[in-house]
Formats: structure tokens, C-alpha cells, sequence
């Protein structure tokens, strides 16, 4: 499907970010997508289960199944945003196109699946986190172009059967290759559908700003299904999470979206992207007038070093050797600047540079018996 660029906020501050190897201010935790019944958008958000059934969605319903699994995690809070999306192909939330013809024009609004529109209005309502009710491949398909395409939000889906999970891992690794843009696409998968391991997993990480998906684990519906060991490695092949027994305790057994990134890597490069947007963006908001002089290019970059900062203390840029996070930010000093870009009102060439950081997941022991 073609991908449709989110149009819902305005910042004076524009970031490219590159990808190489080595809550914003939101009040949604998560977002449940789940079909409505009709050609129209229903959000509703929920701070206590009991207002569910007030809302339509009974105790029989699969709404209700999901958002009670997220309130029975320890320390959830919620809000939940439930996102019924029509149930058949709307206009996009761009508009309609108009083709010239000799005696006016013809117009054409593009369509687009019910669960993309849903997105289009709801992807910057502050959850990163977006849980889809549903195993329809086409449906799964289109939420995850849609919020790889703008990098906003993770999605996770449950699915049962392993052939759909190895059927999306294909898609995955050949459609989202980009070089600057991370997975985003997170399936789960679980023979019962009675245990909703996609809501609980995605309401836990809701409540962690630093998380690796492998050590989720011992949540109220986690229940290791009968897998035979043959069907567990093709589940991690597919990069599919399923629930394992791993010395006691019952977690997900790995750690990577649909494309083989890591779900962590993911999460934090968007974070990372919105925490400095919107530190510079306020900062430019505090300033009656950004003069363009050095004294302020250098306030500006102080402002970016310090949210840096901040993300390494956080353990959201990892660290060196000695032990400070490994990052760094650098200007153009106003001399370097073109008079087009000051007649223009523009700076460019700030840039900004840190790694990742990176679990240990796999741990080798080497063990001596001396008879």
C-alpha cells in the first residue's frame, strides 16, 4: 500500500535521522485496534474496566477480554485507547485528486483500509505501543506499512497458528528495508487465545522506558503452550514471541520484530527522536526571538547536549569506556551560514550522533569438573 504521511501536529524542528551500526508528554498507554461495525473512526478511552460495557464492548466481547488482561498487569494504570476502525476501505485522510479532462476535471478520492484511517487520526495520540485484535494478514499488513512508513508507533500482534507467523516474518524482511527506518511490526503467538499475551506484553513495556521484550515474563496470562522443540525454533526463526519456560519462570522467548530488528532498538530510536524534538522545540517556544547569532546557535546546541544527556542517564544512549554516554551535537557557527539560509530563516547542519545501547541476551560459560 502506498504510505500515508501522518498530518496532525506542526514543529519548527525538523529531524533526519540516520541509522548506522554499532511517553511523548502522551496520555495513551495503549492503543487496542479492533473492526467496527460500521465506515466511521470510534475511539473510546478507558481508565477503569467497569466502563467498558457503558461503551458497547460486554464482558463477552474480545475488547473486554484484552483491556481486562492489560488492567491485570501489576502497576497498570492505563489509559487504554480502544480504536474501532471501519470495517471496509475509506478515504484517506489526505484528500482527493483531481485530473484535468477537456470539459473540467475528474476527481478521485483514494482509499485506503478502515485500520490505516484509524492510524491516520490516532498514531500521534501519545501510545507507542498499538495492539491489533485480529489475525487478518491483509489488515496486519497495512497498520504495520502504515506506522513503519512514518515511524511512529510499535505494533504487536497474536497470532495462533505458525504458518501465518513465518507468512509475515517473509513480508517483513523483504518489504521493510529501508536503510534509516527500524521494524515495527512485533508478533506474537499462542495456540490458547483465551491468554492475551500481546495486551499484557505491550501494557508491561507501556510502564518501562527501558525495556529488552526477553524478559518480560510471569505475567497472569503468560502459560507455556505444547510447542515441540522443532515448532519453537521455527518460531524464532519467523522472529515470532512465544511464552517458554526458562528456569522457572514463564517469558517471552525472544526479543526481535517481524524484520529481524530488535524491538528495544525500535522503541528507543523513536523515543530518543521525539524527546529532542521536543526539547528543542520548547526551547525555540521560550524564546520571544531566536536571533541568528552565535550566542544562540550555542544556547541551542547547550539545549540538545543536555536532553542528550538526559537520554544517557537514562540508559537510552549507550555508554563508553570511560563511562559517559556516547554521543554528541554540533552547529555551524553563524559565520559558516549562508545568507540564503538567514534570509530564509533557516539553520541547518545541526547534527546529532549516539548509538544505541545494547542487551546482553546470550551468556556462554565456560565450566571446569575436576574429578
Amino acid at each position: 500500500m502506498e504510505a500515508v504521511t501522518i498530518l496532525k501536529t506542526h514543529d519548527d524542528v525538523h529531524i533526519t535521522d540516520t541509522i548506522q551500526n554499532l511517553p511523548v508528554d502522551g496520555t495513551i498507554a495503549v492503543n487496542l485496534l479492533v473492526e467496527g461495525q460500521d465506515a466511521t473512526v470510534k475511539s473510546n478511552v478507558f481508565y477503569v474496566l467497569d466502563d467498558l460495557p457503558d461503551a458497547g464492548y460486554d464482558e463477552n466481547s474480545a475488547v473486554y477480554a484484552n483491556v481486562e488482561a492489560m488492567f491485570d498487569v501489576d502497576d497498570f494504570q492505563g489509559p487504554v485507547q480502544v480504536l474501532a476502525y471501519p470495517n471496509e476501505e475509506v478515504p484517506d485522510i489526505t484528500g482527493a485528486t483531481a485530473t484535468p479532462t477537456g470539459d473540467g476535471a475528474t476527481v478521485t478520492a483514494k482509499m485506503v483500509p478502515g485500520v490505516v484511517r484509524a492510524l491516520e487520526d490516532h498514531a500521534l495520540d501519545g501510545a507507542y505501543w498499538n495492539v491489533l485484535v485480529t489475525d487478518d494478514a491483509d489488515t496486519i499488513k497495512a497498520a504495520a506499512d502504515f506506522l513503519y512508513a512514518n515511524q511512529k508507533g510499535l505494533l504487536v500482534t497474536q497470532l495462533s497458528k505458525i504458518a501465518d507467523l513465518q507468512a509475515l516474518s517473509v513480508y517483513a524482511t523483504s518489504t521493510y528495508t529501508e536503510k534509516n527506518k527500524l521494524g515495527i511490526l512485533i508478533n506474537t503467538i499462542t495456540k490458547n487465545t483465551d491468554n492475551h499475551i500481546a495486551a499484557q506484553a505491550a501494557a508491561y513495556a507501556s510502564m518501562n522506558l527501558l525495556l529488552d521484550w526477553m524478559h518480560i515474563g510471569n505475567l497472569t496470562q503468560f502459560v507455556q503452550d505444547d510447542w515441540t522443540p522443532v515448532e519453537i525454533d521455527q518460531i524464532i526463526a519467523a522472529n515470532g514471541l512465544t511464552v517458554l519456560n526458562k528456569s522457572g519462570d514463564l517469558m517471552l522467548s525472544s526479543s526481535k520484530t517481524a524484520n529481524g530488528n530488535f524491538i528495544d532498538n525500535s522503541f528507543i530510536k523513536q523515543y530518543n527522536h521525539d524527546e529532542l524534538l521536543k526539547a528543542t522545540q520548547k526551547w525555540m517556544n521560550g524564546k520571544k526571538y531566536v536571533n541568528y547569532s552565535d550566542d544562540d546557535i550555542q544556547e541551542l546546541l547547550t539545549t540538545i547536549k543536555t536532553e542528550l544527556t538526559v537520554l544517557g542517564s537514562q540508559g537510552l544512549i549507550a555508554k563508553k569506556l570511560d563511562g559517559d554516554p556516547d554521543c554528541d551535537a554540533t552547529a555551524p557557527n553563524r559565520a559558516d551560514v549562508s545568507n540564503v539560509d538567514v534570509t530564509a530563516r533557516r539553520l541547518r547542519n545541526v547534527k546529532t550522533k549516539y548509538s544505541l545501547p545494547n542487551a546482553i541476551e546470550t551468556i556462554y560459560i565456560n565450566n571446569t569438573v575436576t574429578l
